[in-house]
């Protein structure tokens, strides 16, 4: 892996990937706009990540909001998916399942 994804502490359920993956239209395009991520955030959008955490912790977990598309515009993206944020996720904590392109889910 090129960066360290584990410093996102965004993660999101197993429905929400089942989502993702089985949606109408692009991976890419259904996440922007259900998990409410514009570009300004992730330019990109186009990897994922499956991991299994191998320690009990704790996570908070919600649906994502509606938000702006770009800062102060009148578009916006739907949000509605469920998403998790789990702070201080260590590499030594996870166990990754698969990594790559969104094309190769």
């Amino acid at each position: 892996m090129g960066s360290n994804i584990l410093k996102s502490p965004w993660w999101f359920t197993e429905d929400t990937f089942e989502k993702l993956i089985n949606g109408q239209g692009s991976i890419t395009s259904t996440a922007r706009e259900m998990l409410a991520v514009p570009t300004r955030f992730n330019a990109d959008f186009d990897n994922l990540i499956s991991i299994k955490t191998k320690v009990s912790g704790y996570c908070y977990l919600g649906l994502t909001s509606p938000m702006s598309l770009v800062e102060n515009g009148k578009e916006y993206l739907k949000g509605g998916f469920e998403q998790i944020w789990i702070p201080n996720l260590q590499p030594s904590q996870v166990n990754i399942l698969a990594y790559g392109d969104v094309g190769t889910f």
